[in-house]
């Protein structure tokens, strides 16, 4: 649990239903009739203070340790203390913020304010981190829709920009661009490809028969390869 000053109730009041520790002074001491509980005032601000209750259960708890409770603190062996640590439940009643005691573990005497300077001074301080940005992080863009967004880029380029000589005429000047919708490609086509080669086989074995000359079904089966390889 978090420890704080209980003489600052502003803070305190941001921390209601958490447990924490609390090492405050004991101001004033409030004994019910009967001793059927008892308030331990804090260091008063303004009208308000910390306060610690303690029911009749408890009471006698402390007695059977050895810790009684007067007008100006508690006494155990001997010696008065007005210095206390006490761990629970943070609560409020009428604005002031208070601890009931459930456990008399739950409570330790402090020796002097020295110690109890020196247990509030040994608390760690706010980190430095909560004072730092957010760090940015890049978003991964794959391969694909890098050229998806750079071709579109490309697209919105100006087909042609404007070029004014010393004269002072403006003249058009196109600028080649890098649209890929600019590029022809051509697609290979099967069936085309086997009528030429085929034709091609045939005529040659047609002039063949002809001339009688079997060189022409060469030069036929040639010109098919060669459209093949070609497309």
């Amino acid at each position: 649990q978090r420890t704080f000053d209980g003489a600052n109730h502003a803070v305190l009041l941001k921390h209601l239903g958490e447990k924490v520790n609390i090492i405050t002074k004991i101001d004033t001491v409030y004994i019910a009739d009967a001793a059927l509980f008892i308030f331990l005032n804090g260091e008063s601000v303004g009208d308000k203070s910390f306060k610690l209750v303690i029911w009749s259960e408890e009471i006698l708890a402390l007695q059977a340790q050895g810790r009684s409770i007067h007008s100006n603190g508690i006494r155990f062996e001997n010696m008065d203390y007005q210095w206390i640590s006490v761990t629970g439940i943070l609560s409020v009643h009428k604005g002031n913020p208070q601890v009931t005691l459930e456990n008399p573990n739950q409570l330790q005497l402090l020796k002097d304010a020295v110690t109890a300077q020196n247990r509030l001074n040994s608390l760690p301080k706010k980190s430095p981190m909560h004072n730092k940005l957010p760090q940015k992080f890049e978003k991964p863009i794959s391969e694909e829709a890098f050229w998806s967004e750079y071709l579109d880029n490309q697209k919105n380029l100006p087909p042609s920009a404007w070029y004014i000589p010393p004269s002072g005429t403006a003249t058009p000047v196109n600028h080649p661009t890098n649209n890929v919708n600019n590029v022809k490609v051509s697609k290979w086509n099967p069936i085309s490809t086997a009528v030429i080669s085929v034709g091609s086989l045939v005529g040659g074995f047609a002039l063949a028969a002809v001339f009688q000359n079997a060189l022409f079904v060469v030069v036929g089966f040639g010109i098919g390869i060669y459209t093949i390889v070609r497309d």
